[in-house]
């Protein structure tokens, strides 16, 4: 459960340590923010009037390309902006040309937190890279009154080449949109979760649902022939390999309440249940889903994290990306475990729809301080809730081990039962008996011919007849009566 809802935490942030996949390109247009993009598989668009700039983010959260606009400078020369731009690095190389000027810039990946957004810096100190050494390429364009800055972080691994192939179709544009910069309020903790851009004319439906554990995404943004949503969805498969009764059982997250519920079907991967989702969000037609990205967990290497990206290019146009957390568990007895967990980011819409939707969608911001609180809840309730089982587990161990001795008692019990009517049916059949003396304890075995028994002090044993003999003068000559048992005395 913990680690599950520090999965929810990174994945709130948008944060992934994802290795990708092959890329494979789909052209988006934001009509919002003025831009479009052929953008590669690996690669997600983040475009909040809150960041003021446009990041086209490799998804191990650790590099990409940052596009921004800074009022232009008194100054004619380039270079007088560029470096100031470049401040927050260690080192760095200026050129200029004919449109302005460039810049190698040389310093830690820390030191470029200024140009990105929360994402990056959680990126970099959840991957150990703060303190690595980076290089960056920074291009200045002048214009009348701004000046256009790109840029551009190659990832561990990456190069240089990538970037260029994104910015020869990279097109900025005048906005065509108007739109307003809403907050989306936490429910519990009284702030904004979140903040989108919303266009003029759309609405918002739903938001962030309390749960058990913690608020979840249930946010629709709805324009008439299009929309943007994000939603908290999950699958979990059990079977039970019982050789008398196999069965399975499998629960999915009711995207109305965010709570796990039974269903009557179960899925074969992870692709089928998004489609599952599509259908029950109303979305039509069949999208192309594949993974861009897979990793380990760092903190448990048998859950991987998965990003699904899900394109379609039919008359209602289609962009979404999955982060799922994927885990199997067999287990010794042929039983299974099988889980599937994440968010689904959704972005549709009809020709222009379509342009507002993916807009929409890229101004999505999670609010960093809702994310931090939103944790901290759940990982308190998820807490509580393990100290709650402990306690249960405790109370039923003393439940049980009361039971078990009880039952161990009762075994005994029988057990002595069963031999004590043993030796009496034996003695019975064989006329003897057991006599003890109360006295000294002493049991003796004898052959049962009277119907009460005497001991002298002395150790003599006399048997007579009820009501023989007073038991007073008996007693006064140095007698005291035995008990009498057929089935013997056991331990007494």
């Amino acid at each position: 459960m913990r680690k599950f809802i520090v999965f929810l935490y990174l994945a709130f942030l948008g944060f992934s340590l994802l290795v990708p996949f092959p890329s494979f390109a789909f052209m988006v247009e934001d009509s919002l923010h003025g831009f479009r993009v052929d953008l590669p598989g690996s690669y997600i668009v983040s475009a909040s009037s809150k960041l003021g700039k446009v990041i086209i983010r490799h998804r191990c959260g650790a590099g990409g390309l940052s596009v921004f606009v800074l009022k232009r400078a008194r100054s004619r020369d380039p270079l007088y902006s560029l470096r100031i731009v470049a401040l927050p690095a260690r080192e760095a190389l200026y050129k200029r040309h004919k449109k302005g000027a460039l810049a190698l810039l040389e310093g830690t990946y820390l030191d470029f937190v200024p140009y990105f957004d929360t994402e990056y810096a959680q990126a970099i100190s959840s991957q150990g890279m703060a303190g690595r050494p980076a290089k960056a390429l920074v291009l200045l364009e002048r214009g009348n009154k701004h000046d256009l800055v790109i840029l551009a972080l190659p990832p561990p691994g990456a190069s240089m080449r990538e970037f260029s192939q994104i910015l020869r179709k990279f097109k900025l544009f005048k906005p065509k949109v108007r739109y307003r910069s809403l907050p989306i309020q936490s429910n519990v903790f009284g702030f904004p979760a979140a903040f989108v851009d919303l266009p003029k004319g759309w609405q918002i439906e739903g938001g962030f649902l309390p749960t058990r554990l913690m608020e979840v995404p249930e946010l629709r943004l709805l324009g008439e022939r299009g929309g943007a949503s994000f939603h908290l969805i999950g699958y979990q498969y059990t079977f039970m390999a019982d050789p008398m009764m196999p069965m399975g059982m499998a629960q999915a997250i009711d995207p109305t309440s965010g709570q796990f519920i039974p269903i009557a079907q179960s899925f074969s991967s992870p692709e089928e249940m998004i489609l599952f989702y599509l259908e029950a969000f109303g979305v039509q037609g069949e999208p192309e889903i594949r993974p861009i990205a897979s990793e380990p967990l760092p903190m448990n290497p048998a859950i991987t994290l998965v990003t699904y990206r899900l394109t379609s290019r039919g008359p209602v146009k289609l962009f979404g990306f999955c982060p799922l957390q994927e885990a199997f568990q067999p287990l010794p007895d042929g039983s299974q475990i099988a889980s599937w967990n994440g968010f689904l980011y959704l972005a549709w819409g009809e020709g222009e729809e379509f342009a507002k939707a993916f807009g929409t969608l890229s101004s999505l911001l999670i609010n960093p301080q809702w994310a931090e609180a939103n944790f901290k809840a759940a990982l308190g309730e998820a807490r509580a809730e393990m100290a709650h089982r402990q306690w249960m587990w405790q109370e039923f161990k003393k439940t049980h081990d009361y039971i078990k001795r009880l039952h161990r008692e009762e075994m005994t019990a029988e057990q002595v039962f069963q031999e004590e009517m043993a030796r009496g049916l034996c003695n019975i059949l064989s006329d003897y008996t057991y006599v003890r003396d109360p006295e000294t304890g002493e049991v003796f075995h004898i052959q049962d011919e009277a119907q009460e028994y005497w001991r002298h002090e002395e150790g003599e044993i006399l048997g007579i007849a009820e009501g023989e003999i007073e038991p007073a003068e008996l007693e006064s000559m140095g007698w005291h009566r035995l008990q009498v048992r057929l089935e013997g005395f056991g331990k007494w």
